[in-house]
């Protein structure tokens, strides 16, 4: 017969213990994510005497972070070393990762505006040779303006 060990937290200073089963429905993540985070390094999970997973208080928590940091579009490998990291060194980062969304903003809003433009007056003339410019160096051009014209809305 096999005796099902499980702790939960019921007060301050005692140990929550789960199995996989019930850290995979708390969670929302399979069995098998839970196994390939463990394996990947991204959490650290204990076995019981029968040699099950059991994860406490702690990886659960990590397992959040883990989820939060995801929704934001991290890989796994980028989530490692967050988790890793200091809480500055993590808020530099997200920063970073946060400028660099802002920064595909106004390129997808560029490419609404190019949409815009082929829609209300069809596809523009050709570059003429004696302008001096290419055609990439014209739709170069034509995208900075609609930049300014962005970034003037955004303020």
């Amino acid at each position: 017969m096999r005796y099902r060990i499980c702790f939960f937290y019921t007060g301050r200073g005692k140990t929550v213990m789960k199995k996989t089963n019930e850290a995979s429905k708390q969670t929302g993540l399979t069995k098998r994510t839970l196994q390939y985070y463990d394996t990947q390094g991204l959490i650290s999970v204990e076995r019981n005497s029968i040699n099950h997973r059991v994860y406490e208080q702690n990886t659960l928590d990590r397992i959040w972070e883990i989820l939060l940091y995801k929704e934001i579009d991290l890989g796994l490998k980028e989530i490692k070393q967050l988790l890793d990291s200091t809480e500055e060194q993590k808020n530099l980062y997200l920063k970073q990762q946060k400028e660099m969304i802002e920064g595909r903003i106004i390129d997808l809003k560029i490419q609404i505006e190019f949409i815009l433009m082929l829609q209300k007056y069809g596809i523009p003339k050709v570059p003429m040779e004696s302008e001096g410019v290419t055609y990439l160096e014209k739709i170069k051009e034509i995208k900075e303006e609609m930049k300014k014209v962005i970034l003037k809305r955004k303020k």
